[in-house]
């Protein structure tokens, strides 16, 4: 968020924060293919010890982008000036921070929340009873989801840009709390009567809604903690 222009801070924003679901996606089609290489019985026995061993593709590069990569002007200019505080960590709970520290620990608390209802209940619901599908039938229409997510996590990043962090936050919760509980009985239903069709399009929305307002996190969370505290703020 520091490197970008203010411009496309929303964009980017649910770019990077996308790169979570876009994962999840990656991770169901390697599923998949170790499904239709190994079968499930295998899978289950032995594959998958094979299956966890493939996250250290993307460990390995992660790890290489992050020893790389180069502090921002923002921080170095911070550093220059000496305005790296002595004790961060404490000052989160001293005014003026306080209120936004602990406003934000259950805003984040909330979109954990939010963000399994996909990631966690949706594969239980998919690959136990009462749904009728095979574990393939059920990872296939998962990963829809996981694209769902993707796109609307870019594309909330993008309207906050336009609309505003903190609009497009109440306006989205109050559309979640909507549709939430008859989307989810609409899924149940789908997958008992095995109509992919009305399975996926319901993963599709759920996805879609419970990742969308993880598009602002970088960059909300980026404007509220001052450059001197956002270390400590964030993590």
């Amino acid at each position: 968020m520091e490197w970008t222009p203010f411009k496309w801070r929303g964009l980017i924003s649910g770019i990077i924060q996308g790169g979570f679901s876009f994962g999840a996606a990656l991770a169901a089609v390697v599923e998949a293919a170790f499904i239709g290489f190994f079968g499930v019985k295998a899978l289950y026995t032995y594959a998958w010890r094979y299956l966890f061993l493939t996250s250290l593709v993307p460990a390995v590069i992660a790890l290489i982008i992050r020893i790389t990569m180069k502090e921002t002007p923002v921080f170095e200019d911070v550093r220059a000036n000496k305005l790296i505080r002595k004790s961060p960590f404490l000052d989160l709970f001293r005014k003026p921070y306080r209120r936004d520290f602990f406003q934000l620990m259950l805003y984040m608390t909330g979109l954990f929340f939010s963000a399994y209802a996909l990631f966690a209940f949706v594969p239980a619901i998919l690959e136990h009873s009462p749904s009728i599908y095979g574990l393939g039938t059920a990872d296939t229409i998962y990963s829809y989801g996981t694209y769902a997510a993707f796109a609307g996590a870019v594309t909330i990043g993008a309207l906050s840009q336009i609309i505003g962090r903190r609009k497009i936050t109440i306006i989205w919760a109050i559309i979640t709390a909507i549709i939430s509980i008859p989307i989810y009985y609409l899924l149940i239903y789908s997958a008992t009567i095995g109509s992919v069709t009305l399975s996926t399009l319901t993963v599709i929305i759920i996805g879609f809604t419970t990742q969308a307002p993880w598009g602002i996190v970088p960059v909300y969370l980026s404007e509220r903690f001052k450059a001197s505290m956002r270390g400590f703020g964030l993590h």
